[in-house]
């Protein structure tokens, strides 16, 4: 197989998030943004924008986070679960607290559920510069194969710990994760 025709099956778009990132609804402990990350990396949209993982969370987030206060409470059937949490561990000191957190809690999960696309994206990302970087004319993969073993080791690292979870940043220590 030709490089090019490797690396164009590496497909970005639908991990590409168009939306621009929007101001978190709340501050402080609510604030899905202050999150912990301790692994952050990069890929490109494009040569002159990087953007982080944790701008692209952000940009997640930002999509189910209501922007009015009063589409807090067109939320509150889907947060039943959290509200019920919170009020059973007495977390709160009133009720605009108790959605606050609430929401906070449903937007945290949301972004695990959707967390392994990045992990994927930046593996595929690693491998895309594996290859680029290898000078070989011709690359002697399977790509059906390849894109299972991406997909499998994205998700070795997609736990519900997964945000403090080691994520490898070098290409070398990419390569020795994909012939394991």
């Amino acid at each position: 197989m030709k490089q090019k025709d490797f690396l164009s099956k590496i497909d970005y778009a639908i991990y590409d998030y168009e939306s621009k990132i929007q101001d978190n609804a709340f501050t402080g402990i609510e604030d899905i943004g202050h999150f912990t990350f301790n692994n952050v990396f990069y890929y490109s949209r494009n040569e002159n924008e990087k953007i982080s993982v944790v701008e692209l969370v952000e940009e997640i987030v930002s999509k189910n986070i209501p922007r009015r206060r009063y589409e807090i409470f067109k939320l509150v059937p889907e947060l039943e679960t959290k509200i019920d949490e919170i009020l059973f561990d007495g977390t709160y000191n009133n009720f605009e607290q108790l959605l606050k957190r609430a929401l906070f809690e449903y937007q945290k999960d949301f972004v695990l559920e959707n967390i392994e696309h990045l992990f994927r994206l930046h593996f595929l990302n690693l491998a895309k510069e594996i290859v680029k970087n290898s000078g070989r004319e011709e690359i002697k993969v399977n790509w059906e194969w390849f894109n299972d073993l991406v997909i499998k080791k994205a998700k070795e690292f997609c736990s519900k710990d997964v945000l403090y979870k080691y994520v490898p940043t070098e290409f070398n220590e990419f390569k020795e994760i994909l012939v394991q």
